[in-house]
């Protein structure tokens, strides 16, 4: 019982430090220098997961091409649109590939 309360407790922790930043960014404005690097939190969030998930199926003797597939169509397509139309267009090349097996 002890291990579930901890795993509770772990979330709960964690949510409240993301909710926590989420509201104070809100309340207040940011400032001047920090306004251009906002425009990299999405492909740095992309960045960071396909990072991870490439990694994982190779250390654990699985196949990450298709990984690899979906953060290369993502750099092309942040490279000609938007960072939301890449991270999208990345996610589609993930699901189509998991269903398809």
């Amino acid at each position: 019982m002890s291990v579930w309360i901890a795993v509770l407790l772990a979330g709960a922790g964690c949510f409240a430090l993301r909710f926590g930043i989420v509201t104070l960014v809100d309340r207040r404005p940011l400032p001047v220098w920090f306004e251009p690097a906002t425009a990299f939190v999405i492909p740095g969030s992309l960045a960071g997961l396909c990072a991870v998930l490439l990694i994982a199926p190779i250390t654990s003797g699985g196949t990450g091409p298709t990984l690899g597939v979906a953060a290369a169509t993502t750099a092309v397509v942040a490279r000609r649109r938007s960072s939301a139309v890449a991270l999208a267009c990345g996610m589609v090349v993930i699901w189509v590939a998991g269903l398809a097996g």
